[in-house]
Order: structure tokens, then sequence, then C-alpha cells
């Protein structure tokens, strides 16, 4: 039997609230970094640290190919939206080998560990499997994190950590194209609080359970015309020939650029209020919802950031075929004139 979806009465908006970033005289750092050292300074030596915030951030990430420069970070700083609210942060890049991938998982470690211990959390660690769009390209085999923080002056607190600006020497080697943005998680607090369903079997699954699958794309395909917004066809016959497709979980991390001519922040809202009773009823869980307040990294500029758990390709795919969601589609068409999609598996050690 089909589930029926129910009414959310939640509206997705940003929140923007006034107040103090903190003092730019705060100094108190013992470390400097280089690109390929990190000194520990004694109390009596002349070695000069930086004097302000900015100015400790550029000096710890001084690689201008994969860390922030000066003015973004100055750019953070001075972003009144900001200020005193909580923060969401996303970063994907890609990786060359198992070393380097080795590398990063090290700095993400050292990210969460001080993230936890200044009162933030982490909403997924996930490894990209392929991209499920034409954009963006060569993230294969990369890795994705999002955390949240208290605030942007913890998020600062978190990256200036002995521990971190440490660990991030190693990331600097492993990471191509680091991509990182900050915002404000539109994710209504009560929807960060269910759980994911523990029976996957039980969610709806019949519209593709039992069919052929070339059948199953082909009916996808005569729905959302292959390329921008939806998959092509090797993209959906990829995913849909994985062995586990009916049990994987799968983190979908959703990119959006608005244009002048497009609907924007309020028809990608609509498309959320009118698809989120159907994506919830197949026991998808979004993660983090940003409209980017500020992008660090990244060699293409993206406008919201969405990530949201999937029990598996299987429910994901019934849900594209589910007649009330299929509706729901033509304002998120309407909302950009990019979009991307990276396809990620759940790490055992993101929990």
């Amino acid at each position: 039997m089909r589930h029926t979806p129910f009414k959310l009465l939640a509206v997705l908006t940003m929140a923007a609230v006034a107040a103090s970033c903190g003092s730019d005289a705060e100094s108190s750092a013992d470390i400097v970094t280089n690109p390929t050292t990190t000194t520990t300074i004694a109390a009596t030596t002349t070695t000069t640290v930086p004097s302000t915030v900015q100015g400790r951030l550029a000096q710890a990430y001084p690689d201008a190919a994969v860390d922030p420069s000066a003015a973004a970070w100055q750019a953070l700083l001075d972003d009144t939206t900001l200020d005193q609210t909580a923060v969401s942060v996303i970063e994907f890049a890609g990786t060359a080998d198992d070393t380097a991938r080795a590398s990063y998982t090290a700095y993400i470690d050292a990210v969460r560990e001080a993230t936890v211990a200044k009162g933030g959390s982490f909403a997924a660690i996930t490894d990209v499997w392929r991209p499920g769009l034409e954009l963006p390209i060569g993230f294969d085999g990369g890795m994705v994190w999002a955390a949240t923080y208290p605030s942007r002056d913890v998020f600062i607190e978190v990256v200036l950590d002995p521990a971190v600006v440490a660990a991030a020497a190693s990331r600097r080697d492993a990471v191509r194209d680091p991509h990182l943005f900050i915002g404000v998680n539109l994710v209504p607090q009560f929807l960060l609080d269910q759980e994911a369903p523990a029976d996957v079997e039980a969610l709806p699954h019949d519209l593709v359970r039992g069919r052929d699958m070339a059948a199953v794309v082909d009916e996808l395909l005569s729905i959302y015309p292959a390329g921008g917004s939806d998959p092509t066809k090797p993209m959906l016959e990829a995913m849909l020939a994985r062995d586990d497709a009916r049990t994987q979980a799968v983190t979908y991390v959703n990119l959006y650029r608005f244009g002048p001519d497009t609907g924007g922040a309020a028809s990608i809202n609509e498309y959320n209020m009118n698809a989120m009773p159907f994506v919830l009823a197949h026991g998808a869980r979004p993660k983090v919802i940003v409209n980017v307040a500020q992008q660090l990294l990244g060699s293409q500029r993206w406008d919201r950031v969405i990530l949201v758990r999937w029990p598996s390709i299987e429910v994901f795919t019934d849900l594209r075929l589910t007649p009330g969601y299929v509706d729901a589609q033509t304002s998120r068409v309407e909302s950009s004139d990019a979009y991307g999609n990276l396809v990620t598996i759940d790490r055992a050690d993101s929990k």
C-alpha cells in the first residue's frame, strides 16, 4: 500500500539577527603556520603573531590555491547577516588518491573534535560516489563534510584551534578544488530532530521494485528531461545498477545557482513546501539547507546548498515517480540557471 504524504506546516526561511562578532584584538594563538611547517613560538621570542582575527586566519591558511583568501575571511567577519546566529558550514573537495583521502580525513577528524568541544555538531561526513547531474565535475572519490556552530565566532575559534591548524597543512596537499560555504541552516529544528526510519523495506518502493530497470529509466526520462536539473540516462542507469540500491543510504548534495531571470530562493522554497510531505513520507531527512551567505572557496559559485539523506536509491527513485512529487517540480526547475548534485555514501565514522 502506498504511504499517504502528510501536511507539513513549516516555512523554510532565512534567519538573520544582529550582534557583534567579537573583538579583533584577541590574539592569544601561539601557533604560526606557513605552507610547509608548524612552529611553536616560545614566549620569549620576537616572532610576530597578527593582532587581528583576519590576520591570524590569513597566517594560518596561507595557500591561495586551497585556502580562503584574506579578503574572503574579512568578508565573512564583516557579514552582518551572520551576527549572533548559528551557522552551518559545508565543504566538498576532490582527492587524488587514497593517501590524499587519508590526509583529508585526518583534517576533518581534527575539525570535528574541535567542533564538538566548542558546542557544535556534525551533520554529515560522506564519500562522493559520483555526480548525479552534469555538474560539478571532477569530485568522484572526494569527500563532503557539514557542521553547525552556535555562532560564526565559534567556527572561527575552531579553524584557529592549534590542532586544526596543524592538520590543515596535510589538507592542502590532499584536496583539489575545495568548495567551502557558510550560511544559516533553514531546516526547522523539529525536522532535524526526526530520526531516519530504521526499516527501509517498509518505505515506499513499489513503483520501482520488480520492474525492468530499463523501463524505469525510460519512465524517468519521460518525466524529467535529461540534463540541467535532472540526471542523464547514463547517470540514472549507474545509480539503479548498484547492487545495494535497495539498502545503501545516500546523501545528496544539491547545488543551485540563481540568475536574474530565475525564480531564485522564492521558487526553491515553494518547491520545498510542496515536495516536503512526499520527501518525508519516503524516509528522507534534510540535514542542511543554506542560502550561501559567504562562499570562501570554489571554482564555481553556488547560491543554495542542500544536503538530504535518503534511505536508499530505490526509495528515492520511487519518490521521483510519485505523482504528487512530480507536480512539485516546476518551481524547482524555474528556480535556477545552473544545478549541481553529488551522490555521496555515508561514512562508517560519520555518526
